[in-house]
């Protein structure tokens, strides 16, 4: 009896420290869920934290490549505006090459029509001056000792003359490498016209002193003597 009482205080005590060791091993246990419980609350905390960062990440990585196109866009487009500003730049400095071109010959046309207009305005002024002077007094008094019928006749034929002289021109070149080579052939052909039309006057004078009969001085006397 007495070993069966010692056995069962002996497996009293081994349960109680077996429980003992259960009970410590059981609030381990609870610790460590408690733990893990924990840390799946941090996890799925950081989780929602970082789906939401992701998200976030994604919509700025659309709006980077939305911003991203239509600056492409841009880009191009700008670069065709720029082809198309060099392509008027051409064509602008193009007109006005031509426009200076034109400018410049329309200077020298002026400058030559005024050079020329200015030559002919001497060339006309010559003939004008030689029509004035072109019967010498010396004529008119010939004409006038004459009688009626020379002084009629000699200044028709005269007037006639200095038309002549006063409607041809002298030629006048358009070049001005020649305007002075044809002053000095106008001067020259002037002056042999003048030597002409003061000549005709007495050689049809004297042609005409010749045909007409002169007059008798004293015809009174004659009828007296008669």
């Amino acid at each position: 009896m007495e070993k069966t009482e010692a056995d069962v205080l002996r497996l009293n005590d081994e349960l109680g420290v077996t429980n003992e060791a259960s009970t410590e091993a059981q609030r381990r246990l609870h610790d460590q869920v408690s733990q893990l419980e924990r840390a799946k609350a941090d996890v799925e905390t950081e989780r929602d934290d970082f789906s939401s960062e992701i998200a976030r990440l994604r919509a700025h990585i659309q709006q980077l490549q939305k911003s991203s196109a239509d600056m492409e866009v841009t880009i191009v487009q700008l670069n065709k505006q720029l082809d198309q500003d060099k392509e008027d730049i051409s064509g602008l400095n193009i007109a006005l090459e031509s426009k200076q071109q034109e400018l410049e010959l329309v200077k020298r046309k002026h400058g030559v029509r005024s050079t020329v207009g200015s030559i002919s305005g001497r060339t006309n002024s010559a003939p004008s001056v030689a029509g004035k002077h072109a019967v010498p007094p010396s004529t008119v008094l010939r004409a006038s000792a004459v009688g009626p019928q020379t002084s009629s006749t000699a200044p028709s034929r005269v007037p006639s003359t200095l038309g002549r002289a006063a409607n041809t021109r002298p030629p006048v070149s358009g070049a001005l490498r020649r305007a002075s080579g044809s002053n000095w052939e106008s001067k020259t052909k002037l002056s042999n016209r003048r030597l002409s039309v003061t000549s005709t006057p007495s050689e049809t004078d004297e042609k005409e002193n010749a045909s007409t009969p002169v007059p008798l001085k004293h015809p009174r006397r004659s009828m007296i003597l008669a």
